[in-house]
């Protein structure tokens, strides 16, 4: 479903329950909808809900206007939990691994090949989680921004701190 059609069945939704919300779109790459009750607001990820079939999206508004309803306290709790199920969304916190996720921009990938995703630029050196549990200067990730790899020197000032002094402590 386009972003201007949930965020339009939304604001309908809102408007039949007799909420004055805003609703809005953002750029989340890893949820799909917030319900920020500070601000009466409910945002929607313009990247994730176009991917997503029609009923999955229904199921995530249903979701952010359960949350609008039960109030700020009530989490992901019985409270919520019941109002989810009379909207007809399903009662659960998260969503179903099935659906798709949206391209990470940045791939880390070690010398072993285990890749790891991002969606932002990486600030600081990492190693593979896959190779050890604790940091290891033989599993440092290379990084690559859509499929294209970028040396240490793109990567920033902190970063290329850090690999300088890394090689120096491996001389």
């Amino acid at each position: 479903m386009e972003i201007d059609a949930a965020i339009a069945l939304t604001r309908q939704i809102l408007a039949q329950r007799g909420l004055d919300w805003q609703v809005k779109a953002d750029h989340a790459h890893r949820r799909a909808g917030a319900c920020h009750h500070a601000k009466k607001t409910i945002t929607l990820s313009r990247v994730l809900l176009p991917l997503y079939p029609k009923e999955a999206v229904r199921n995530v508004i249903l979701h952010e206007v359960a949350h609008a309803l039960a109030g700020a306290s009530a989490g992901h709790g019985p409270k919520w939990k019941k109002i989810a199920a009379q909207l007809g969304a399903s009662p659960r916190a998260s969503l179903p691994a099935s659906l798709p996720t949206a391209p990470a921009p940045w791939i880390g990938r070690c010398p072993a090949g285990h890749e790891s995703p991002r969606y932002r630029r990486p600030t600081r050196v990492l190693s593979c989680g896959k190779c050890s549990r604790q940091f290891c200067g033989d599993a440092i990730l290379s990084w690559y921004f859509h499929g294209e790899k970028v040396p240490p020197e793109q990567l920033g000032r902190n970063y290329l701190k850090q690999m300088r002094t890394l090689r120096k402590t491996n001389t």
